[in-house]
């Protein structure tokens, strides 16, 4: 049985586009971070693959849905006839961000209090 070389092309698929491979040399996040210049949201796109596709070698540039971050979370409580919504971050002991947050408090008060003097009066 005679092995058969054979030269696959690398192919680059992202959200319904097919890219060309810019250079043989590059990794293949190399060349995500290359048309990142274009797609900017490919940034963060998990790299799939590769998958061999007759002559081919198929990645694919995923990206990732949903939040990052922070969990956004509705207070049933309204005041002044506004509706308040609490960003609490991810990861971290919410009783560290209730101090920093309680720190901010007077801060963010007195910065309420000028622009309702200078602005609004």
């Amino acid at each position: 049985m005679a092995l058969k070389a054979e030269i696959l092309v690398r192919e680059f698929n992202y959200n319904g586009l097919t890219l060309p491979d810019p250079g043989a040399t590059m990794a293949p996040l190399q060349v995500r971070d290359m048309y990142a210049a274009a797609y900017p949201e490919i940034t963060t796109a998990e790299i799939n693959g590769p998958e061999k596709k007759g002559n081919k070698l198929v990645y694919t540039f995923t990206r990732a849905v949903g939040t990052k971050g922070a969990t956004l979370k509705f207070m049933p409580k309204e005041m002044d006839g506004l509706t308040f919504v609490t960003v609490q971050p991810d990861g971290i002991d919410h009783s560290v961000f209730h101090r920093i947050a309680k720190a901010l408090k007077p801060k963010i008060d007195r910065l309420g209090e000028l622009i309702d003097k200078y602005l609004f009066a």
